[in-house]
């Protein structure tokens, strides 16, 4: 099912106009949904080659949820409407054509400068760029080019995921983060982490402590109908990392202490359908990623969990942080999104 963010452009918006190409002087404050786009490019291309591929690209699940919920909205605009207000809004893709004359090609053109684009002409791998801040704050501006539409959409099969990835950190930085640690973060807790653990980690206001054991913190929160969990576990540094480690140190944790009212229940990895593991970087230590469900075994209870397996070598030691979601009535993506700003603090220096 396609699913396309309906855009109202009213004549205020088009005729709020003004010159695109120079930065303003004072920049408002930029507007849009969390996980929302806004995607600009002429309508010609659009409608002829470029809305199927991105609607495909940009319609994707949020990965590993037990329902369907879509990663992010979006909706198409041309140049005209971004003249007005739409130029202010937080999360922009912009296509361009290099070799036509239109004015969005123009724009892309004064915004990043000719020598920019003249490399573009001639290197199909320089593809995009990406700036910040241009017309609003804070706000993130993807500039998708090449020399014919249909190398557009080979820049989308070519670049796309490195491109929502950015934009996926820059939403956890810009919306999230504040949404997470309003009105402010849990002094106590985070001391607490630093304390028993010697791990920087700012701590969200509405955690508790459920559960302290050597090297092992277990903290929740309980809103109405629904449980967000969170592990901090450490051990030794391994030689190399292991793919089902990280599956196993939860699962142990989760036999051992993660039970409900029937005594035979404990928590484990829910194998139906696999594991999405990947490593990244954060705050400059490797991670290993793991996105899955869990389960309870002999009772019916389950979500999405989020784990990072990180490698602490200049403390000889692994990390693993995991944070495991129960909300049957509710939507779950938001939660996990929650889980990665706060995964994201991890060894930041905390004010």
């Amino acid at each position: 099912m396609i699913r396309i963010l309906a855009v109202l452009v009213l004549g205020l918006l088009v005729s709020s106009c003004g010159d695109l190409t120079k930065a303003p002087d004072f920049k408002p404050s930029s507007g849009g949904g969390v996980d929302e786009i806004m995607v600009v490019a002429d309508d010609s291309i659009w409608k002829n080659h470029l809305e199927e591929p991105v609607t495909d690209w940009l319609n994707k699940d949020f990965e590993m949820l037990p329902n369907y919920e879509p990663a992010y909205k979006f909706g198409f605009v041309n140049y005209e409407a971004l003249k007005g207000l739409i130029k202010q809004h937080r999360n922009l893709i912009i296509f361009a054509d290099l070799t036509d004359n239109s004015k969005i090609t123009k724009l892309v053109t004064e915004v990043l400068g000719e020598d920019y684009t003249a490399k573009a002409l001639n290197d199909a791998n320089f593809s995009y760029a990406v700036k910040r801040n241009v017309w609003s704050e804070p706000q993130i501006v993807f500039f998708i080019f090449a020399n014919s539409p249909g190398q557009l959409v080979s820049n989308i099969t070519q670049k796309g995921d490195v491109i929502l990835d950015t934009l996926s950190r820059h939403e956890v930085t810009e919306k999230y983060s504040p949404g997470l640690y309003l009105p402010h973060y849990n002094i106590e807790l985070t001391k607490k982490v630093k304390q028993s653990l010697d791990i920087d980690l700012k701590m969200p206001p509405e955690y508790f402590l459920a559960l302290e054991k050597p090297n092992f913190l277990w903290f929740r929160w309980e809103p109405s109908e629904a449980s967000n969990n969170l592990f901090v576990f450490t051990e030794a540094l391994p030689s190399a990392i292991d793919p089902q480690r990280p599956i196993a140190l939860r699962d142990s944790l989760g036999k051992a202490y993660v039970q409900t009212k029937l005594d035979s229940a404990y928590m484990v990895s829910d194998t139906t359908f696999g594991y999405k593991q990947r490593m990244i970087t954060v705050n400059g230590y490797e991670i290993l990623e793991t996105r899955g469900l869990w389960q309870m075994e002999h009772d019916f209870m389950g979500g999405p969990f989020l784990n990072y397996y990180i490698l602490d070598k200049a403390n000889n030691r692994a990390v693993m942080l995991d944070g495991f979601v129960f909300s049957p009535k509710g939507h779950k993506k938001m939660r996990i999104r929650f889980m990665e700003a706060l995964f994201a603090t991890f060894q930041q220096k905390i004010k």
